[in-house]
Parts: C-alpha cells; structure tokens; sequence
C-alpha cells in the first residue's frame, strides 16, 4: 500500500527539536518526563547510528521515570525504568511502552539510523545481528525483545499497523512469565534457532506463536532458560527461513524489513530494572564458501587426542570455533594467539579420549564467521581397553599420516614396553623399544603387531573409517 503523508509534516516539526538533545555530559537521552516519545538521533564522529526513543505509547503518566540513554564516553546504551503507579490509554492492553534503541528505520514516521553496511528498509536478510547486554531486575513484569516491522513497500513513512499485509517479528532474549503464558497456552509450539551464545554455537529452543489481526504477528520466545547477562549473535535469514516454513503464506521474503529494534516491554505495575547495551551491531552474513578449514596434523599422546588446524576466511574475520563429540554439547576453542580477530587463526582442541568408554566416536569441529560456518572436520576415534601382558593389535582406522612404531608407543603411554613386527623377508621379528630402538618401522593397514604391556591401558586411535 502507498503510506499516508498527511502529518509527516507537522511531526518532521516535532522531531526537530529533539533529534540533537544532549545531556550536560555529551550523552544522548530520550526520557519520561517530560515526554512519552521522544526519538533522538545518536551520531558518532559523523555516522548516525542509533535512534533512542522512550517510545511509552500507551502511557498518560506515571509516577517516576523511564529513560534511554547513550554514553559518548563509554558507547553504552542503557534502558532504565523506576515507578510505581501509571494511567494507561488504552486499559485493555496491559504493556505501557517499549523503550527502545534502533538501527535502521522505525515506522510512523520516525527517523532512522542508517550509517551501517546493511541499509534499511531492505529486502536482503542475510545479515548477521550482534547484541551483549545485561539486566538487573528488581521489580516488574518486563520482555526484553527484539522487534522488526516487515513492510509492503520500501517506505517507513507510514503506519504499518493499518496494513494487513504487514508482518511484525519479535524475537525475545528474557520475558516475565506472564507476558508468554497465553501464548503457550495458545498452543506455541517450540522450535529450535541456531545462535552464537557467550561464543559458543548453539540450537536454542524458542517458542513459536503466530497469529492473525490486524496485521500479521510472529514471536519467538525463551523455551528453556531467560538470557540477562549475554553475548548473542544471529542470523536474521535464519529467522526469516523459519518464518518462511512455517508460514508460506505470508510470503515474507517480498517484504522489506524497515530496521532493528532493540528494547523493553513494560507492563502496567510497579517495576524497577537497568538494561545495558554494551554491543549493538548489524553487518553482512560472510559466503560459505569463504570460510575454510584445514587439517594441520593429528598425535595421540596417552590416550589424549590432539587435532591442529587452520580457519581461513577471505571476507571478514574468524569470530570463533568449537567441538562436538559425536551430538554432544559444543565446546569452545580459544584462539592459539588468544584472540579470533584475523582472516586465519590457528586452532587446537585436545580430548582426553582415555576417559571414554569402549568404541567408536566422531570428533567434529568448525569455525564461523558472522554466523556463517566452515565444513565440518570430522575426525573418528576408537577407543579400546588392553589389558595388561602380551596383545596381539591391528590398525581399524586409516591414519591421516604415516603411523610408526613410536606413534603407537606414544598413543598408548609408558605402560607399552615393546612392539614387534614380523618381517617376511628375513622370517623373524623385529622389535621396536621406546627410548632405546633406531628401528622406528612403520605400522600398515591389514597387519598384526605384538605389543607388551606393563598394566592396563586405553589404547585410543585417531583416523578416517
């Protein structure tokens, strides 16, 4: 639909005066008192940013404050409320306000922030979004949510709510328990999101709640756990892809996203809390075919497996990488330089395989980037108890290099005292003893080796099925 101008106009004159509002101190501040919406335009060294708004859209009045602030000195957005008692406009809906940060653009004629690589309103989802922040509660019933308006027609000036067509998104990180009951109760149905959480990948479990009024509305809500003090990153195509299985119809991919919003639902009661926004970002999701990894080498050294490896990515950085043991939890690999801040990082993960039981496993490990992700490596581990005295063993997994007698010596730890080999040509063995032997013969697929063994051990190999 072609959105209504007919008081663009007068409330351009209106947002006038308040776009460059400063506190004494160089911040920026949007609050209550004096007004309920009050957008101001943060600009740093020349790039406009953020808009702040306190954005209290059904409130008359209420007895203290609510404020969105932004510190030059310290770039932190902080979202803060104290009152106890408030008048509502509307008594029938129990959220008084949402103040809120954005990037991008807001609709009902609201200015926009727009000096990112992702511009707004857009079409293209596949961008990545960043946020860390933390909430002290003290009293209340609040969400802290995410919000994105999907419009018609790449134009913000206009009141979307007065379209059908719309779509409006809101992904929650915390929710008071009863602000998401009755849509449980409405049958949401949970469903997992891929996210970047404390810098670890994970598959969260959200609620899924759609429903249809005026315009299109779609939650995702905690399922498991509230985030108050986090690290999140994800992709905004991931969520419209979900969106787009879950209701084709709403063909959400012809739509255009106006911006992000960041901020706090309040409810009607006392309430008493501080949201700060140490990190808000939006960049471009990196190709998946830019970000490699390669297989530097593999030794196992008493049963503890240890896998270097090389992330590569040639449009941005490496952000991070982790391990998983078959479909176990993932886990974390720091950089080797204590930092992921590079196009190529240097990782290693050690497992402590000898603490396994008996039998095969697939260790699996990845870097990503924007919340784009390098192939796996998978790399399969066979786990065996030996007891002690004389055994007779045979390779099962196809080594990644050579494996050599001191390879198998190492593999195992001190308890191993001797390998032989049988050498057809001369008919005798010959005998390889770690710390003594020059004769390091290699060990093949498909042949048998004696060993001996002072006491039990868990003999851990490491290689391709």
């Amino acid at each position: 639909m072609v959105c209504s101008r007919i008081v663009l106009f007068v409330l351009l004159l209106v947002y006038s005066v308040s776009l460059a509002i400063t506190s004494g101190n160089g911040d920026y501040v949007s609050k209550y008192p004096p007004s309920t919406h009050n957008p101001v335009v943060v600009t740093v060294n020349g790039s406009d940013l953020y808009v702040i708004d306190v954005c209290l859209w059904n409130t008359e009045s209420l007895d203290g404050f609510v404020e969105v602030a932004y510190s030059t000195e310290t770039s932190i957005v902080t979202i803060s409320a104290s009152f106890s008692e408030v008048e509502r406009k509307d008594t029938t809906t129990p959220i008084i306000g949402y103040p809120e940060v954005w990037i991008g653009c807001k609709p009902w004629w609201n200015p926009c922030a727009n000096d990112w690589e992702v511009k707004f309103p857009t079409n293209s989802f596949s961008f990545e979004v960043e946020v860390k922040a933390s909430l002290e509660k003290k009293k209340g019933v609040i969400n802290v949510a995410f919000d994105f308006w999907f419009l018609t027609e790449n134009d913000t000036n206009c009141d979307p709510s007065q379209d059908p067509k719309t779509i409006e998104v809101m992904f929650w990180l915390y929710y008071d328990h009863e602000l998401g009951e009755w849509m449980i109760d409405k049958g949401a149905e949970v469903i997992v999101v891929p996210i970047v959480l404390n810098g670890v990948q994970v598959d969260e479990p959200f609620y899924f709640y759609y429903s249809k009024g005026t315009w299109n509305f779609i939650v995702f809500f905690p399922a498991n756990r509230n985030l108050t003090d986090y690290h999140v990153k994800y992709s905004m195509e991931k969520l419209v892809e979900i969106i787009d299985s879950k209701h084709p119809e709403l063909n959400i991919r012809s739509r255009y996203l106006a911006g992000v919003e960041l901020g706090t639902e309040i409810s009607a009661k006392p309430t008493d809390y501080i949201l700060k926004v140490t990190l808000f970002k939006v960049k471009p999701l990196v190709s998946s075919e830019r970000i490699h990894i390669e297989l530097d080498g593999i030794e196992v050294d008493n049963g503890t497996v240890v896998v270097n490896a090389t992330l590569q990515c040639q449009d941005g950085v490496i952000e991070g990488a982790y391990y998983i043991i078959d479909s176990g939890e993932p886990e974390e690999i720091p950089a080797l330089d204590g930092a992921y801040d590079s196009p190529i990082e240097k990782i290693s993960v050690k497992v402590n395989a000898s603490k396994f039981d008996d039998g095969y496993y697939t260790l699996s490990i990845r870097g990503y980037s924007s919340q784009v992700y390098s192939e796996w490596l998978n790399i399969t581990l066979r786990v065996r108890t030996l007891g002690p005295r004389y055994h007779i063993i045979a390779l099962s997994l196809r080594p990644y290099k050579a494996v050599r007698a001191s390879d198998l010596a190492k593999a195992i730890g001190p308890s191993l005292t001797a390998v032989w080999k049988w050498n057809y040509e001369k008919q005798d063995f010959e005998v390889y003893i770690p710390g003594v032997s020059e004769n390091d013969f290699e060990l093949n697929i498909g042949e048998g080796y004696f060993i001996y063994l002072k006491s039990t051990v868990k003999w851990v190999e490491a290689g391709k099925p």
